[in-house]
């Protein structure tokens, strides 16, 4: 028998007899005192603290980066060439190959200062106050922007300094941003029409092209800063970067695919501009238009976009017009939907230019008045007769029904309701023609309207408003529904009416993030306090 003073206190016994604070006889695998409870024995593990080997496994990486050739792919390392804070050159090995000067800068996930070096937009100043959470840091001499994609020819952007969590974090950020692009920017891009050249097209060109990859990552990023501004602070910092290395490759580019990059960020311009701002791009949308490589999809997105400025503005401030529709798709095929979409935007078009205040210097001057008009007149009744079945509405509930006055008294508009988003644009550009041509109409003259229309121009901008009060999908709260509102909300004069229409405009606004207070106060200037 052992005796009890010769025992000495250890601290190996068993974690179980440790744990209910009982004497153990150290015996292994299992102890007696274990074995007798009927309890599982275990011991515990002995720690040992090494060193880290995620050090040494980022310094190798950046010893090696800094050998390999700029042929590789890699960045190199110019930590002893450069100055502390410069920006590293991020090569992109393609066709369209670019370097990133030294006064711009890269988005990081972590660690955000925002960088002067980017020109402003009309909407940009906000950024610039963006607190320290939300802004935009120079990259290390050894950091560079990931990418979520790798394209065939070796869109390669080294990060030898970023551990493999911040870029898959990274990764997974800008995947987010892929998918909101197209489920909530691309619909409203593309409106359903032809082959889908935003949200089908643009994606797949992002997988090889550097310039729509950005392009794509600028505009949803914005979109989605306007629409949830503290859900991802970070968007408006990606928003500027992103916008700044696409706009870096479009410029001089002469492609289908160099247009869909450069209306995406004039999309990007109108979304973060306030509305009043809209007119000062008018000259970079119609140089962004007349470009060879335009297509009818391409014409269609940006007839919108200029219409939206020309509507917005006194019509004296805008003498240009565009160019008319081009006749080919991207694949070469009819589609009757955008033809005849495209085709009420260019009689809208057409009619603002001849039509307008300012149009005595105009082509409208060489001929007579009287017949330009009543050609024109017809023209656009025309679109209205010879339009197909789905373009036209499916439910109307106007002033001057019989049927269901229970429904009719809860509306201050005209109740019309389409079945697509194209044709809601179509109509909407229908009337707001058939409005100016009413307003202009020269005297003496009797014009004749097809069934279910009119000859009075508060009856087409009443039409106008229902439409777009009616509608509620958040897919086609695009600029020029907002801007074919404002224009036709300016001719009301009932003052219930009035509030209506702006109530109609602040919901845009908070469903599609635009910035519509300049509208809502020059329509009515107490329906900010009252809405």
């Amino acid at each position: 028998m052992v005796d009890p003073s010769s025992r000495k206190r250890v601290r190996t016994g068993c974690m179980t007899c440790r744990k209910r604070r009982r004497k153990c006889d150290e015996r292994k695998p299992e102890c007696d005192n274990c074995i007798g409870k009927g309890l599982s024995c275990q011991y515990g593990t002995r720690l040992t603290f090494v060193a880290s080997k995620l050090q040494d496994a980022l310094e190798s990486g950046a010893r090696s980066a800094a050998t390999q050739s700029p042929s590789s792919g890699r960045v190199s390392d110019r930590a002893n060439t450069s100055a502390p804070d410069s920006v590293t050159t991020a090569r992109y090995q393609g066709p369209h190959a670019h370097t990133i000067p030294n006064n711009s800068s890269l988005v990081e996930l972590d660690h955000f200062n925002i960088d002067s070096g980017f020109e402003d937009t009309p909407g940009d100043e906000h950024v610039s106050n963006l607190g320290p959470s939300t802004s935009i840091t120079h990259a290390s001499s050894s950091q560079t922007h990931s990418t979520l994609f790798q394209p065939a020819h070796n869109r390669s952007l080294a990060v030898p300094n970023v551990s493999a969590g911040g870029k898959s974090r990274r990764q997974k950020y800008e995947l987010e941003l892929f998918i909101h692009y197209c489920y909530h920017v691309a619909p409203i891009l593309d409106l359903g029409l032809g082959s889908l050249s935003f949200g089908v097209q643009a994606t797949l060109d992002s997988t090889n092209l550097e310039t729509t990859y950005h392009a794509i990552l600028a505009v949803a990023s914005s979109h989605r800063a306007l629409l949830r501004p503290s859900l991802h602070p970070v968007d408006e910092a990606t928003s500027v970067t992103s916008a700044y290395l696409a706009q870096q490759q479009v410029t001089g580019s002469d492609s289908v695919s160099a247009s869909t990059s450069g209306i995406l960020l004039l999309w990007r311009k109108v979304l973060v501009s306030p509305i009043e701002s809209w007119s000062y791009l008018t000259s970079e949308m119609l140089s962004q238009m007349n470009q060879d490589a335009i297509v009818l999809e391409h014409w269609h997105v940006l007839s919108r976009l200029y219409l939206s400025a020309s509507l917005t503005q006194a019509s004296s401030t805008i003498d240009l017009k565009m160019r008319s529709p081009p006749h080919a798709s991207i694949d070469g095929r009819e589609y009757t939907h955008l033809r005849q979409s495209s085709l009420a935007l260019w009689l809208l078009e057409e009619t603002r230019f001849l039509f307008s205040p300012a149009a005595g210097s105009t082509e409208a001057s060489i001929f007579p008045l009287a017949q330009t008009w009543l050609a024109h007149w017809q023209e656009v009744q025309s679109w209205f007769c010879t339009r197909s079945d789905d373009m036209q509405a499916i439910l109307e509930l106007g002033e001057d029904e019989d049927s269901q006055p229970q429904l009719r008294q809860n509306f201050d508009f005209p109740c019309i309701a389409f079945t697509h988003a194209a044709a809601v644009v179509a109509n909407v550009a229908h009337h707001l023609a058939s409005m100016i041509l009413l307003r202009r109409k020269p005297r003496l003259i009797k014009p004749v309207a097809v069934s279910s229309s009119s000859t009075s121009s508060l009856w087409h901008a009443q039409r106008v408003i229902g439409i777009v009060a009616t509608a509620t999908d958040a897919e086609i709260w695009d600029p020029f529904l907002a801007a074919a509102l404002s224009h036709a909300a300016r001719h009301l004069s009932h003052d219930k009416q009035i509030l209506t229409a702006s109530q109609t405009l602040k919901r845009i606004q908070r469903m599609s993030g635009l910035n519509l207070d300049g509208a809502v106060r020059q329509i009515a200037p107490t329906a900010l306090s009252t809405c």
